[in-house]
C-alpha cells in the first residue's frame, strides 16, 4: 500500500528482508571484486615499472649513467619529490609530513651508495617493496660495470707483463752482443799488451768505447719505455730509421 510503512502480507516481509541480505552480500563481493583489480593492476604496474628499469640498466657501461637511470624511474614513475645518492648528491632537509627512505646501494660485500628517496605521503608497502627491488637491480648494474673494469685491468696487466717479457727476450740478444764485444776487446788489451801494435790498440779501445755507446744507447730506450707506460716520457721529434723502429 502507499503512504505507509504497514506490511500487510507477512509473506512480503520476508520477501524484503531476503532482497536486502541478498543485495547486502552482492554488495560486499562486489566490493571485493572490485579492490582485487585494483590490487592487480598496481601490481601490473609495479611489475612494467621494474621491468622498464632493468631493461634500461641493462646496456648502460658507465656508473653516472646507471644513478641517473634510477633516479629518473623514482621521479617519474614512483612519485618521489626528491632522490639523492649520498654522499655523491647533496640532499636538502625534508619538508614538514614528507616521508623519506634510506636505501643501501648494495651487492653482495660491496655499498655503491645510499639512496635517498623524499615522498610527500609514506609510500604503500608494495611501493617500498618495488622501490628495494630497483635499488638492488642498481646496485647488481654497478657491480657488473665494477667487475667488468677489473677483468679490464686485469688483462691490461697481463698484456703489460707479457709485452714486458717480449721486449726483454728481444733486447737480450743486442745488450750481449755489445758486452761480448766489450770483454772481448777488454781480454785482447789485457793479455796481449805491448804485442799489439799501437793501431791496433788504438782500433779495440775504440770498439770497446762505441759497444759502450750501443750499451748505453739501448739501456736509455729500456728507461725511455719504462718512463712512457709510466706517462713522464719526454718526445724527442727527430729522423729514424723504420727498420730500427720495426
Amino acid at each position: 500500500p502507499y503512504y505507509t510503512l504497514h506490511v500487510a502480507d507477512p509473506r512480503d516481509l520476508l520477501d524484503l528482508l531476503i532482497y536486502l541480505a541478498a543485495a547486502l552480500i552482492a554488495g560486499r563481493l562486489a566490493a571485493y571484486a572490485q579492490s582485487q583489480a585494483e590490487a592487480a593492476g598496481l601490481t601490473a604496474e609495479q611489475q612494467e615499472i621494474f621491468y622498464g628499469l632493468t631493461s634500461a640498466l641493462n646496456p648502460l657501461t658507465d656508473p653516472e649513467a646507471i644513478r641517473n637511470t634510477l633516479r629518473r624511474t623514482l621521479l617519474d614513475r614512483m612519485g618521489a619529490e626528491q632522490v639523492n645518492l649520498l654522499p655523491r648528491a647533496p640532499a636538502r632537509p625534508a619538508d614538514p609530513g614528507e616521508s623519506v627512505m634510506f636505501v643501501l646501494l648494495e651487492a653482495g660485500d660491496t655499498v655503491y651508495g645510499t639512496l635517498r628517496v623524499v615522498f610527500l605521503h609514506p609510500p604503500p608497502p608494495s611501493s617500498q617493496r618495488l622501490l628495494l627491488a630497483c635499488a638492488g637491480q642498481a646496485a647488481l648494474a654497478l657491480q657488473r660495470v665494477d667487475l667488468t673494469n677489473q677483468a679490464s685491468r686485469s688483462r691490461s696487466l697481463a698484456e703489460a707483463d707479457r709485452l714486458k717479457t717480449a721486449i726483454l727476450h728481444a733486447v737480450s740478444h743486442d745488450l750481449r752482443t755489445p758486452l761480448t764485444l766489450i770483454k772481448t776487446s777488454a781480454a785482447n788489451l789485457d793479455d796481449l799488451g805491448d804485442r799489439l801494435p799501437p793501431d791496433q790498440r788504438r782500433d779495440l779501445a775504440r770498439a770497446i768505447e762505441a759497444q759502450a755507446d750501443e750499451l748505453d744507447r739501448l739501456v736509455g730506450n729500456l728507461l725511455d719505455l719504462s718512463r712512457l707506460q709510466a706517462g713522464a716520457v719526454a718526445l724527442h721529434e727527430e729522423l729514424n730509421s723504420l727498420e730500427e723502429i720495426a
